[in-house]
């Protein structure tokens, strides 16, 4: 796989799917099997995320700058919904399938076995 590069994730990307993994299986769906969600990523590094479960609250919302390190997607979070991420930086490994921008988040080891949230991205038309 090519390197990460800034210009394949400008523009808008409508939500797929987000679920959650455990040991490489489908074990949840956060907010539904039927989430709604736009990603934003602007040429000056701004990005915005809003995710809702299907047509129902809760709406995730948050937006910062954004930064690339290797294939993970920095987003430096100035705003959120919940006001517990302002601040931070969430990491999320990026890779492409089928055309399809797919976020992870970082891997945990948990007693249940080893866990993550995947989110599938495509486009906005």
């Amino acid at each position: 796989m090519s390197a990460l590069k800034a210009e394949d994730l400008l523009g808008a990307w409508s939500l797929l799917t987000y679920v959650k993994m455990r040991d490489g299986e489908i074990v949840g769906y956060p907010l539904s099997e039927t989430p709604r969600g736009l990603l934003l990523y602007t040429p000056d590094g701004q990005m915005g995320a809003y995710l809702q479960n299907g047509l129902n609250p809760p709406l995730v919302a948050y937006g910062g700058r954004w930064s690339i390190r290797g294939d993970v997607v920095l987003h430096h979070v100035s705003f959120n919904s919940d006001n517990e991420r302002a601040g931070t930086v969430l990491e999320r490994t990026a890779r492409f399938e089928s055309g399809d921008l797919i976020l992870q988040t970082p891997r945990k080891q948990t007693a249940k076995g080893l866990e993550w949230l995947e989110l599938r991205w495509t486009r906005a038309p």
